[in-house]
């Protein structure tokens, strides 16, 4: 059932290698195919990270591993056919999980605050004003750590990791899943970091190399090399007088 999720113009069982009752044909392409797939479904795994992890020279590759990962609504759990749902019992793994995760957003955010680091764009500005205000001493170090927690139990903050800082937007992003990191740099939610930044404009050098000049990906991909490039030389520039 779920295989032909995965791939819904392909007819596994007709196939040799493929037959009910029978040990799977597993080969090592299939894992990572698994990886993808699964944890781009489960919404815990962006794009990027898919293709950082398998080291894919674009990122278009990594798409590809994932294709179809919307079809399918979850790993964690059984499949009823009766309420043709998946369920999970409520002493699954995966709530002591859910619960984890805003507490590690929560961490992160944390350190970020009470690191060195400068951070630009609207997230970044407001990492700055919490800087600012344990500084003077409007909030303690303590009282700043029990409002972050508080909020992120609540579900009124978020924090996550990105290609080219964090983000400190709540709610879903149309971008994030796709790997469009220039669109965080004008996003009132993100905490821009110069050094990632940085990173990931050598990277996308790199991958031009790939591409023919002319090409639509090569042109589109210099547009954002671009605007990245500027937001660099603008920010950097700030960071060279300060010192």
């Amino acid at each position: 059932f779920v295989q032909n999720l995965t791939d819904p113009c392909r007819i596994f069982l007709p196939e040799d290698g493929y037959e009910v009752g029978k040990p799977w044909p597993l080969s090592t392409h299939q894992l990572r195919r698994s990886l993808a797939l699964y944890g781009s479904s489960s919404g815990f795994v962006s794009l990027p990270s898919v293709s950082k992890q398998f080291k894919h020279f674009t990122k278009q590759l990594a798409k590809y591993y994932a294709n179809n990962f919307e079809k399918i609504k979850t790993i964690f759990g059984s499949y009823d056919p009766e309420t043709r749902e998946f369920t999970l019992p409520n002493t699954h793994f995966l709530y002591e999980f859910q619960l984890a995760m805003p507490m590690q957003m929560a961490y992160e955010l944390i350190a970020d605050v009470l690191g060195e680091m400068p951070l630009y764009g609207g997230g970044g500005a407001q990492i700055q004003a919490q800087r600012e205000r344990i500084a003077s001493n409007q909030i303690t170090v303590v009282e700043f750590r029990e409002d972050t927690m508080k909020g992120f139990k609540s579900g009124e903050f978020s924090y996550r990791s990105t290609f080219l800082g964090s983000c400190t937007k709540n709610g879903d992003c149309d971008t994030y899943m796709l790997g469009q990191v220039t669109t965080c740099l004008t996003c009132d939610g993100a905490a821009i970091s110069l050094i990632k930044l940085k990173a990931e404009i050598e990277s996308g050098e790199r991958e031009l190399l790939a591409y023919a000049v002319g090409s639509g990906e090569r042109q589109i991909l210099e547009r954002e090399l671009d605007t990245m490039k500027s937001f660099y030389a603008k920010h950097k520039a700030k960071e060279n007088c300060k010192q």
